[in-house]
């Protein structure tokens, strides 16, 4: 079986249920369909038949394993090198604020409307204040 958005268009959509497996997280199938540049977008060891994706992760290949020939180590092509990561510091100006912004989403998280309403009466008593010494030519 071999279906393709070219040559059978209404066949292929019983398949557009299928969403494609995430790039970043375990990588994908990349089996490529004979004849094309086309490589299966599901995740490795996935069963059924192999699918590829296009723009906005429609489906624009489906084949099975019959029609496959699979990626070669030379065929792949990835992008520069890794870069090391450094292990961080442990002091720092910016390892306090990170901390102190934890500290701070910590304890905010369930509070936030509370503590909306805190800092908006402050200005506003802040605000009266102020007219108030302006009004008495204090300021």
């Amino acid at each position: 079986m071999k279906l393709t958005i070219e040559e059978h268009p209404e066949t292929i959509k019983r398949y557009r249920h299928i969403k494609p497996a995430p790039s970043r997280k375990g990588g994908r199938c990349a089996t490529r369909l004979l004849g094309t540049s086309r490589l299966c977008t599901l995740s490795p060891g996935h069963s059924g038949p192999h699918v590829a994706h296009g723009a906005f992760n429609k489906v624009v290949a489906v084949w099975d394993a019959g029609a496959t020939v699979r990626k070669s180590e030379g065929d792949t092509h990835r992008a520069g090198s890794v870069v090391p990561r450094r292990p961080p510091r442990e002091g720092g100006i910016v390892r306090a604020m990170k901390d102190f912004g934890r500290r701070v989403t910590r304890y905010t998280e369930h509070f936030m409307e509370e503590i909306f309403l805190l800092v908006f009466v402050l200005a506003m008593v802040g605000f009266v204040i102020d007219w108030a010494l302006r009004i008495m030519g204090v300021r």
